[in-house]
């Protein structure tokens, strides 16, 4: 689930993200295996912190809830 605050935060991210590798790592030589080692090891860490395992429930509209629940505790920290 993502909402468009989300969205635009992942963007700006991204955008840094590039900026630094441009300014960074013009000089390394194996710059295509270290970002990819780079953003192996990203998506492993962020898998890992994701708590949650889908059909825990077995509802069949469990995505639809989590989604909701996911909103309404953005809504929340968002105003915090």
């Amino acid at each position: 689930p993502s909402s468009l605050r989300d969205a635009s935060g992942v963007a700006v991210d991204m955008t840094v993200r590039i900026l630094f590798w441009n300014w960074v790592w013009q000089d390394v030589k194996h710059e295509a295996e270290l970002r990819l080692l780079i953003d192996t090891l990203e998506a492993i860490d962020t898998r890992h912190n994701i708590d949650f395992r889908y059909y825990q429930s077995g509802s069949p509209f469990e995505y639809d809830m989590i989604r909701m629940l996911y909103l309404e505790k953005r809504k929340l920290d968002i105003a915090r």
